[in-house]
């Protein structure tokens, strides 16, 4: 009876520590899928910044600026509106509101002063827009910063849009996820929710048990902004499940302890007769014996490689992540081949979700992954779903114009893809350049601005700033 008891008490513990894993592994997808996002929202203003400070200025028609802005609404699913404004008055918004009756907007919670740092994005806590009535926050940077002029961008995001992402989400044990803010408001989630903050605010990541709500909380800051994720198991689902793997050793361990008094010599002379089978097959079998060595040594590095190439693959497309572009990219800009990386874009693609819904819009999504799959993928070329509707091809030690030509042939080949549902033909922009020796960073946003102008200039096409003008489409 002592073995069984502190067998099971061992098993509690045991599998206390499993659901813990568990728990942290999901609560930290969550994170890495949110800070995907963000970081996504981020370059695109990084972009746009660069794009706005080369090309425009603050004494830009107004019509030129809002134009610019809602294209990149509509390449930014979580935004609500992007606006640039002074102290005194907006510059340009979309979608265009006439917002300078409302307020002034250097008392704007995201309105950078000159006397804060310039460098930085700016996220704030959550608010009410006083336009749309949703409750957001606002990511702001400066943007003209000149003697003559000082001037701020925008962009309001939704959290409650996380629901999309989240929804798509599997999880192993019930949870509920929630997102609050530093002022703890919570951002995403059930807005009744009620955390001890102090207790999140003593680390990066960790966990407690909320004894006035019986759950398990389990926590994690973001990198990007000061919001912490949070995961609460109810504590009745966690002990119940608890009990049950522990009742079930104890169990076990009674019943098999009854059966060894009862089966003794019986046991005894099954291990006789099981060794002397052993003994016999590796004296007259040495061969045999070695050829299951081998082949079981073959099946355990099969499965580990199979669980290696699962890490890098994404789970809704089954195309390569971004976790895997990372990597091969860095290992393709080491070697001395030439390296073209092209980032795609699927035209659209916000309507198509909008008309025909999110469905629709994932199968979009895995049919381009698996036609670029079958068209691109071997030694050469590779293609990635980079994030949201955005993909990635990668072409080593292959020409420009080769790269040029191949992607221009999927263009067309997709472009002629008949679709069910009554959807039109679906199209896709592209951006191409050469490696010319910058810095991973600067390459990918060098990649992304030609990107920007293949959509501008109309969409369905390929912009490659290193191919010639007889190549171009």
């Amino acid at each position: 009876m002592m073995v069984g008891v502190t067998s099971s008490l061992f098993q509690w513990h045991h599998q206390q520590r499993i659901y813990d894993d568990i728990s942290h592994r999901m609560l930290n997808d969550y994170k890495v899928e949110v800070e995907h996002v963000f970081s996504n929202i981020e370059m695109k203003l990084e972009v746009m910044i660069h794009l706005l400070e080369s090309k425009y200025g603050p004494t830009n028609n107004a019509i030129h600026l809002n134009e610019l802005l809602l294209f990149y609404l509509d390449l930014i699913p979580m935004a609500s509106a992007i606006y640039i404004s002074d102290k005194e008055k907006m510059l340009g918004n979309a979608p265009i509101i006439n917002r300078n009756k409302i307020y002034a907007h250097a008392s704007r919670p995201w309105f950078i002063d000159p006397t804060e740092n310039h460098q930085q994005i700016k996220y704030t806590n959550l608010y009410v827009d006083k336009f749309s009535q949703e409750r957001i926050a606002t990511l702001s940077k400066v943007i003209f910063n000149e003697p003559s002029h000082y001037a701020v961008i925008g962009i309001d995001i939704v959290p409650a849009r996380l629901n999309v992402l989240f929804d798509k989400m599997q999880e192993t044990i019930p949870t509920n996820v929630y997102v609050v803010d530093n002022a703890g408001a919570v951002v995403w989630g059930s807005k009744n929710a009620l955390f001890d903050l102090s207790q999140t605010q003593l680390g990066e990541d960790g966990a407690y048990f909320d004894h006035q709500q019986h759950k398990k909380i389990y926590y994690s800051r973001l990198n990007h902004l000061n919001w912490t994720i949070i995961m609460a198991v109810d504590g009745d689902v966690l002990t119940s499940s608890l009990f049950k793997e522990s009742l079930i050793l104890f169990v076990v361990v009674g019943i098999t302890l009854s059966l060894l008094c009862f089966f003794w010599w019986s046991l005894c002379e099954e291990l006789k007769l099981f060794y002397f089978h052993v003994i016999r097959k590796l004296n007259d079998n040495n061969q045999s014996i070695d050829k299951f060595v081998d082949t079981t040594i073959n099946d355990s590095h099969k499965a580990a490689d199979l669980m290696a190439s699962r890490v890098l693959l994404d789970e809704l497309t089954g195309a390569l992540n971004r976790r895997a572009f990372d990597k091969d990219l860095a290992s393709a800009l080491s070697d001395e081949g030439g390296t073209l990386l092209a980032l795609i874009d699927i035209d659209n693609f916000k309507r198509i979700n909008d008309t025909f819904g999110h469905q629709c819009g994932d199968d979009v999504l895995r049919a381009f992954a698996a036609m670029a799959k079958s068209y691109f993928d071997h030694i050469q070329v590779r293609s990635y779903r980079y994030g949201g509707e955005e993909f990635a091809i990668l072409f080593r030690g292959i020409s420009a114009a080769r790269a040029h030509a191949l992607l221009d042939n999927f263009r067309h080949s997709f472009a002629s893809r008949a679709w069910r549902e009554g959807m039109p033909s679906i199209t896709f922009s592209a951006g191409l350049k050469s490696w010319d020796g910058e810095t991973l960073p600067e390459f990918i946003s060098a990649v992304d601005q030609l990107l920007y102008h293949a959509k501008q200039s109309g969409k369905n096409n390929i912009n490659g700033s290193a191919i010639t003008p007889s190549t171009q489409s």
